[in-house]
Order: structure tokens, then C-alpha cells, then sequence
């Protein structure tokens, strides 16, 4: 159930007595117990049902007496409001129900109390951070709770795992997979004698690293648990964090959300409560709170009663939701994405400058105009640049969009950003390939950003719908713990140098490191090469996107691949690049490979297909690499059968036959209508979806089969 809300802000709570609490509280200083925090906003799915139907769950203020800390998990900006969802404990940290968001006000930082309307949600997966020590005398009580904990969490959890040494040293990043989770902790999770950061650093290092972690989209709880069965803890450490909690897992400790651990006969125990308390914070839900405000950087007082029980810093809306009419019901339910439409607006000037940009087909130099976000969204200005090696010649062209002010808004579901490509999907024919496509590597784990598909209006004319995803060398650093460089891949069968998109330290540098990396697997070979390839990146991840791209018979993908490094640490606990992967762009599937297959592994059974970089030919021109692969392929036949491909497919086609029912969009999709001109008709554009989806399919099985066949000659 979930509740719904309106604060009246008359004579009901009377303005003195918040002034006084507020000037308390503000008196006290260092010494009070309320936190004191700036936000950033983000973006959350909490749309809730506001119809006249719904029940109202509200706790009787007597009641409200056991709320005393509101911890707030996401902040965002809306049209003349503030959204922000909350979790709520009692004096001694355990979690309360969301519906005691009804006994919260939300007042400003002079104490006057602001309109404001509440109401609860689902809590979402949350994201967990273990700082572990691996003393000697703690490293196998560690790894126990470790195994414990992971095995216990629920699979859509990111989790990362950092070393507790003489400072904090990563060696997982976030990510859900269990996998590669086992993988490292394996083989570099040892003994280490160094003196472990004090218990204050490690806390502050580990709880300010962590408060990134998917600002855009998580609406779960971010946790820190440190684990150190060696450690008697005396007091935990003030984080002074908004959205993060801390669990410790120690020797001795009689404190609240400190569990005692002293060895691995403990591990399970221990492991079991502390994973047991954070799902009794996701059981219990979010509090959702909506306030009207002056459009304007503000710091507010969440009060329930006379206790003000977090004080949250905002800053300044999104331009376009400035001075805008404060619509509580449209702030607690959020923007709805439904109708997921962009309309973008210039003025004469800035169509000119667009109109010869894409004349010129001009990649380089960036335009502006405004961008608005339906339903509500007034015009956010932002700057563009059109993109795509070939789909530059199209007429309708791809879109690189940075909207101004960096605040993060709600295009799709669980997709919050200011930057994102419009992919006109113009090479595609009938569209229906890279979407699918996409989707298939996001069940593999090779794909990370949100994507779906939006309509486009450019000065009140439809331009069709395009593919929106998120751009992913920024994305990741959002999603994954300590990212030092994301790189894109290039030719580098023809000798492209690889492209560093982005790096914690210097670009130039970042590239020497991937060249580098590839460099050391030269003289390699057996059992040895594959070690080494375990040691730098997540091989396994690598080769089910080389297997994938093979069963979809991809023609040129060579350089449709991000690098993402992370920090970990070698077996001897030295800092490196650990590579993992974001897949790209696959609207060449079923197609020859480009270039006649010159530069593609020749391989005798017919198990790879357009392979041709130089880290492909290492892998898998060495006999234990192609065994690795073969492995990888036959796990992601058995993942992406017949029957899960068609399904993709069929979603696939269902959402551009929606599109194509709208008779402006049909009008503007100028490749189908180049095609076939007849297809302005819905029933012919229907057609040529159901024609092109089925002919998808038909190819898959016929791969598919191929490479059965391919498979049973190895056994």
C-alpha cells in the first residue's frame, strides 16, 4: 500500500515553534545529532497511482514518536518543486514503515514550513560496498563472511569488494556479476601484513567513494559494511553521508548496526544479520516527499513534530523547471515517461546554424536550442552535435545531446542524465536489428546503459522515433566503483590506435597502458597466456560479446567496444587496469563481414565469425584460449536459444509497429518509405515490420543451427 498527502501550511503548526526548533538545532552546532548535507539531484522511478481510489496509510502522531532519522536516498529537480525519496529509522537505527513520511514537514532554513505532499514507494535493489581487511590473522575469516554475504544477496545487487590495507585498494568493482566477483577474489584476495588505515580514514575514504555510486537511477540502499574481525570498535565513525549506512562486521562492538565477528566459524551468522538488515530496509519501503519551492538553490529541514530530523542541501533546479507553477500531485507521482517524446525548438539563428551544419555534415561543431521533455518539461537549452560515421549522410542524422546545467532528468524509466545519443537508426533496415541486438547484450552482462526508443519533434515536425541510450563513457563511471579510464576500441587490425574517452589521470597515458596491455600477451601462450588474460581484464565477459556477435553473425564490430578500467590490484597487491567491457552499436548482424573477411581468424570449425582484432587472434589462435571460447559460446547458446531470441524479436517488433501507428511518425521514417513508398500506409508498414522481424529470426535459427552443428564435431 501507499499513501498519499497534501501539508496544509496554515495556522495547523504554528511558524514559532519550527523557528525555535530550527534555531536549536542550528545553535547546537557541531554537538547536534542531525546530519547536514548537499545533494545532487538525481533520477528515480517512483510514479505511484494518484487516482481518487487510493487508500491513505497514515501513522497516528502519537505514533510519530519513533521516527527520529529521515535518511535521504535521491533528490531531483521537478517543474517549481523538489522531489525526494526517503528511508526512516527509529532512535536505535531500525528501519520504519514509509507510511511515518506522514509525519514529516518540510520547512526552510528559516524555519518557515513550505507546501509540501507525501507518499511511500518500493524500495529497488540496493548497491552494497565490503571493505574487508586481509591481515593475516583476518584474511580467511574475511573471505568466509565475504562468500557469505555475496551468496545472500539478492543477484541484482551490485556489490564491490575493496581491500581494508594501509589504504582502501579495489578489488572488484561494482557489478553484479557472481561470477567475476569469485574471479578476483580468488586469485589476488590474500594475506597482506601492511598496517591497515586507521578506522576514521577507512570510514570517511570508503563512505565518500561509495555516495557516487548511480546518483541517476538507484532508489536502494547503498551500504558500507566493514569487515574486520580483528577490530574492536569502540565508536562508529561519524560518516557524514546522506545516502550511505554502515554495517561493521568486528571482534567486539556494542553498538547499534555493529554485529560481533571473531572468526569464520562466525561468518555465516554474521553474514546472515547484516544481510538480514538490509533487506528489513528494502522491505520497509521509501518515503516520498514533494515541497514547492522558489525555484532556487535552498537548504531544507525534514521536521516530524518539534525534531527536525534531517537537514538536506539543494541545489539549483534544472533551468527549465525554474519559475515553473508548483504542482504537488504531478512532484509526488514524478514524471511520467510514458509517452516518451523529445521536442526540440530554435530560434531563427540557431535553425540556420543547424540547417548548414547538416548540409555540411559536419561532426565537429556543436549547435544549441531547446529541448523539451514531454509531458510537462518546459525547454531546457542544451548543445548538440550531429554523429555517426555513416549515418552522417542520412537525412534524418544522430544526435550527441548535452543539456545544460548538468542536472539529471527523467527520459525513460531508470534513465536519468544530461547526455545521451539519439540514434536515428538509419542503417538499420526496417530498425529492428540493433535494437534487439542491444537488448540481447544487456542479458549477457556486456551492455550497461539504459536505452530504448522516443519520438523527435525539431520545430513542431515529426522526425519518427529514434533509439535513445545513454552515453556509456560516462554512464559507467556512474555504475562501476573507481573507473581510471574507459577507451574505444578502433580497427586496430588496420592499426587504428585505440581512443581514450576518458581517464582519472591523463588520456595519452590511459592508451599507453591498454597498448601495454595487449603488448605482455605476445609471447604468451597456453595456460600461461590465459592466466595473464584472467589477471588484466574479465575474459569471460569478453569472449561471451565475441560469441554473441558471432551467433548474430555481425559483420564489423571490431570497434564496437568500450574498454572500461578498473582499479584493482595484481596478486603481489600493485594497483592496475582491470579491463571489462561495454558492448556497441550492432546494426550490422546477419551481414558479410566487412573487407571480404581479410583480416578475421580463419577458424577450421566454423565457431567465429568477423573476428579480427589483435586481442581476438591472441585468444583464440592459441589452442587453451580458443577452448575458452568455445566454453564461452556454448554458455551463451544456452542462455540466447531460439526461444529467448524470438521473444526479443517479438518485443522488438511490437514497439515499432506501436511507432508506426502514429501517421506523422510513419510520414517521417523517409528510409522505410525510400524502401518501399507504399509503407505510408499503416497496414504496408505494419507489414515490412512483421516481413523484416520474421526474416531476423529465420537467419538466427539458421546460425544458430550452424553452429550446433560446429559445436558437436568438437565432442
Amino acid at each position: 500500500m501507499f499513501g498519499v498527502g497534501l501539508v496544509d501550511c496554515g495556522d495547523e503548526t504554528p511558524a514559532e515553534t519550527h523557528d525555535a526548533t530550527t534555531a536549536d538545532a542550528r545553535d547546537a552546532g557541531a554537538d547536534t545529532d542531525i546530519p547536514d548535507v548537499d545533494f545532487d539531484f538525481g533520477s528515480v522511478d517512483t510514479r505511484v497511482d494518484l487516482g481518487p481510489d487510493v487508500e491513505v496509510d497514515v501513522v497516528e502522531p502519537d505514533a510519530c514518536e519513533a521516527l527520529r532519522t529521515a535518511t535521504a536516498v535521491r533528490a531531483r529537480s521537478l517543474p517549481g518543486a523538489r522531489q525526494l525519496l526517503v528511508q526512516l529509522s527509529d532512535e536505535e537505527g531500525a528501519p520504519l514503515p514509509a507510511s511515518f513520511a506522514s509525519c514529516l514537514t518540510v520547512a526552510d532554513e528559516i524555519g518557515g514550513e513550505l507546501p509540501s505532499a507525501w507518499s511511500e514507494t518500493d524500495a529497488g535493489p540496493g548497491a552494497t560496498l565490503l571493505v574487508a581487511r586481509w591481515h593475516s590473522d583476518e584474511v580467511a575469516a574475511t573471505r568466509a563472511f565475504i562468500d557469505a554475504f555475496v551468496a545472500r544477496r539478492p543477484a541484482e545487487e551490485r556489490i564491490a569488494v575493496w581491500a581494508w590495507s594501509d589504504t582502501l585498494l579495489q578489488v572488484v568493482g561494482a557489478t553484479t556479476d557472481r561470477a567475476r566477483l569469485e574471479q578476483r577474489l580468488d586469485r589476488v584476495f590474500t594475506a597482506d601484513d601492511a598496517e591497515p588505515l586507521a578506522v576514521e580514514l577507512a570510514a570517511h575514504d570508503a563512505a565518500e567513494g561509495w555516495e557516487q555510486i548511480s546518483q541517476d537511477t538507484l532508489r536502494g540502499t547503498r551500504a558500507v559494511v566493514f569487515v574486520a574481525p580483528g577490530l574492536e570498535l569502540e565508536a562508529r565513525p561519524d560518516l557524514d553521508r546522506d545516502y550511505v549506512i554502515d554495517f561493521w562486521a568486528v571482534e567486539q562492538a556494542d553498538i547499534d548496526r555493529a554485529y560481533a565477528f571473531t572468526g569464520d566459524g562466525d561468518a555465516e551468522a554474521t553474514a546472515e544479520a547484516i544481510s538480514g538488515a538490509l533487506d528489513a530496509r528494502q522491505e520497509a519501503g521509501l518515503g516520498v516527499l514533494a515541497f514547492c519551492d522558489a525555484g532556487q538553490e535552498i537548504r531544507v529541514e525534514l521536521q516530524a513534530g518539534d525534531r527536525t530530523v534531517r537537514r538536506v542541501g539543494l541545489g539549483r533546479p534544472a533551468p527549465e523547471h525554474a519559475e515553473q507553477p508548483c504542482d504537488l500531485t504531478g512532484a509526488i507521482a514524478g514524471p511520467s515517461t510514458d509517452d516518451r517524446a523529445i521536442e526540440i525548438t530554435f530560434t531563427p539563428e540557431e535553425r540556420a546554424i543547424f540547417d548548414r551544419i547538416a548540409d555540411d555534415r559536419d561532426r565537429d561543431t556543436r549547435f544549441t536550442g531547446g529541448l523539451r521533455i514531454v509531458p510537462f518539461s518546459s525547454p531546457a537549452p542544451f548543445a548538440a552535435s550531429f554523429r555517426g560515421q555513416t549515418s552522417i549522410r542520412c537525412a534524418r542524422k544522430s544526435l550527441s545531446v548535452d543539456l545544460d546545467d548538468g542536472d539529471d532528468r527523467d527520459i525513460l524509466p531508470e534513465s536519468g542524465t544530461d547526455e545521451f545519443y539519439l540514434v536515428s537508426m538509419c542503417k538499420d533496415d526496417r530498425y529492428v536489428n540493433q535494437l534487439t541486438a542491444d537488448r540481447l547484450m544487456q542479458q549477457l552482462g556486456v551492455w550497461h546503459v539504459e536505452l530504448g526508443t522516443v519520438s523527435v519533434r525539431i520545430d513542431d515536425v515529426s522526425q519518427g522515433f529514434y533509439l535513445y541510450t545513454e552515453v556509456p563513457d560516462e554512464e559507467v563511471r556512474r555504475d562501476i566503483s573507481r573507473v581510471r579510464a574507459v577507451i574505444r576500441r578502433r580497427n586496430d587490425a588496420n592499426r587504428e590506435p585505440a581512443d581514450p574517452r576518458w581517464a582519472h589521470d591523463d588520456l595519452a597515458a590511459a592508451g599507453v597502458r591498454y597498448g601495454d596491455f595487449l603488448e605482455a600477451m605476445r609471447d604468451l601462450s597456453g595456460a600461461e597466456l590465459v592466466d595473464a588474460l584472467d589477471g588484466a581484464m574479465d575474459l569471460d565477459q569478453y569472449l561471451r560479446w565475441v560469441a554473441l556477435m558471432t551467433l548474430l553473425g555481425n559483420g564489423d564490430y571490431i570497434d564496437e567496444v568500450y574498454f572500461v578500467a578498473e582499479e584493482s590490484v595484481d596478486r603481489a597487491h600493485r594497483v592496475i587496469d582491470y579491463y571489462t567491457i561495454h558492448g556497441w552499436d550492432p546494426d550490422d548482424i546477419f551481414s558479410d563481414c566487412h573487407h571480404g573477411g581479410a583480416n578475421a581468424f580463419r577458424d577450421p570449425n566454423g565457431l567465429l565469425y568477423c573476428t579480427e582484432s589483435v586481442l581476438d587472434h591472441l585468444v583464440v589462435g592459441d589452442p587453451a584460449g580458443y577452448a575458452r571460447y568455445v566454453d564461452a559460446l556454448r554458455a551463451v547458446m544456452e542462455s540466447v536459444d531460439v526461444e529467448v531470441f524470438s521473444a526479443e524479436v517479438e518485443r522488438t517488433h511490437d514497439e515499432i509497429a506501436a511507432w508506426l501507428e502514429d501517421g506523422e511518425i510513419r510520414a517521417a521514417m523517409v528510409e522505410l518509405l525510400e524502401a518501399n513508398p507504399e509503407a505510408i500506409e499503416l497496414e504496408v508498414a505494419a507489414a515490412e515490420i512483421r516481413t523484416a522481424s520474421d526474416a531476423l529470426r529465420g537467419a538466427f535459427v539458421a546460425r544458430y543451427a550452424e553452429l550446433e552443428a560446429g559445436l558437436a564435431t568438437l565432442e
